[in-house]
């Protein structure tokens, strides 16, 4: 049985939270990157993607998160990700994107770096 993506979001003070659950692919990484995208241009000043929850991500979930990435920047939107499990880390060592974004440990080390 595929597990379907769920997304849900945690509004704080100086940052926004988007839990990522199960599995992103080419079905739903579309909804995946306008969510991101929306959350950027509503002017929120740090994206959080929480990863712990995320089973699997195709190359599709990577291109959503490279194009959202590009849309913080240019909307001086400070954006990182959190929660990296070790199979979505083996994922990101092989697709050499352990580098291209700040990555924290948990939620809770992201969000003390937002308030920074």
């Amino acid at each position: 049985m595929v597990q379907e993506m769920g997304l849900q979001e945690l509004a704080f003070k100086r940052a926004t939270v988007l839990q990522v659950k199960g599995n992103i692919n080419s079905n739903n990484a579309p909804q995946f990157s306008v969510r991101m995208n929306s959350l950027i241009e509503s002017g929120c000043p740090h994206l959080i993607v929480d990863l712990t929850s995320l089973s699997f991500m195709t190359s599709a979930g990577f291109r959503a998160l490279l194009i959202a990435g590009r849309s913080a920047t240019e909307a001086q939107c400070a954006f990182s990700l959190c929660g990296l499990n070790e199979r979505v880390r083996q994922l990101f060592e092989l697709g050499g994107f352990l580098d291209l974004f700040p990555i924290h440990a948990n939620q809770q080390d992201a969000l003390i770096e937002a308030t920074k």
